[in-house]
């Protein structure tokens, strides 16, 4: 069995630099000055993105047991210049592997994978948000990276399962 699939989120374009309105809000720092909070930009950002992915089942032992092979590329959700440790999304690569079988009623899967993203060296439009006299400051250039290890194991027990 070959299987194919992709995905696509659809995100508005308001939802690339969302800002929260405040009304009231004070802070206050040690040497008791006191400034009036009125607008607090979030690290929430997101665009359209996609993925695609693949995967192949062979069936191994005829009627119990089965090993799946899978790949998917994902664009990331996060553009290069929004990227922050609070909310990255670097996209990537992730490949996958597993088995399951069945028998009596009892189905057993088990499964892993890897997502590994190519490193981004990148410049921020955040800013390092101060709001007392010495005002905002440029994110500093960060490198973004990751990868992402998973291991799934399912038990599925059928109550009333044909003998």
């Amino acid at each position: 069995v070959v299987e194919l699939g992709g995905d696509l989120w659809l995100a508005p374009a308001e939802s690339t630099t969302a800002t929260w309105a405040l009304t009231g809000v004070q802070i206050r720092d040690p040497s008791t000055v006191t400034t009036e909070l009125a607008r607090l930009p979030s690290r929430l950002s997101s665009r359209t993105h996609g993925a695609i992915r693949g995967a192949a089942d062979v069936e191994l032992v005829a009627g119990f047991l089965w090993a799946t092979a899978g790949y998917a590329y994902s664009v990331g959700a996060v553009t290069r210049e929004r990227q922050s440790p609070s909310f990255g999304d670097l996209g990537g690569q992730t490949a996958a592997v597993g088995f399951e079988a069945a028998a009596g009623g009892v189905t057993v899967t088990v499964g892993a994978s890897r997502t590994w993203s190519r490193a981004q060296r990148v410049g921020s439009r955040l800013q390092l948000d101060n709001p007392f006299a010495a005002g905002d400051a440029a994110v500093p250039i960060g490198t973004y990276d990751g990868s992402i290890d998973q291991i799934g194991v399912l038990v599925d027990l059928e109550l009333d399962a044909p003998r």
